[in-house]
């Protein structure tokens, strides 16, 4: 049992020591300089900005295919509400006629 103690604390004594992963972190600070095609991505951003959004917007439409099965159910449902809207106006202009002229009277008659 000792012996297996023993085992662990020499792999742990190990990763400790390996200071080299600490190396690979200073080669880090050179990924930051692919900041440096902003700068020519200014000057030709009047001329490039709006060809280069425009390509993007066609990948991700790709993905979307997918719910192209979903709309078809929701095209349906569309008609029949077009349908109703159509009475309710006609007597909406009613009420709102038929209200303002009691409004108007009982206004009237407040008045007085």
């Amino acid at each position: 049992m000792d012996t297996n103690t023993t085992n662990n604390t020499t792999p742990t004594t190990t990763p400790t020591p390996p200071l080299p992963p600490l190396q690979p972190l200073r080669p880090l600070p050179p990924p930051p300089s692919p900041p440096p095609p902003s700068p020519p991505r200014q000057p030709p951003s009047t001329p490039t900005p709006p060809l280069t959004p425009q390509t993007p917007p066609p990948p991700p439409l790709p993905p979307p295919s997918p719910p192209l099965p979903p709309q078809p159910i929701q095209i349906p449902p569309p008609p029949p509400l077009p349908q109703p809207p159509p009475p309710p106006q006609h007597h909406h202009h009613h009420h709102n006629h038929l209200h303002h002229h009691h409004t108007t009277t009982t206004a009237q008659t407040t008045s007085t």
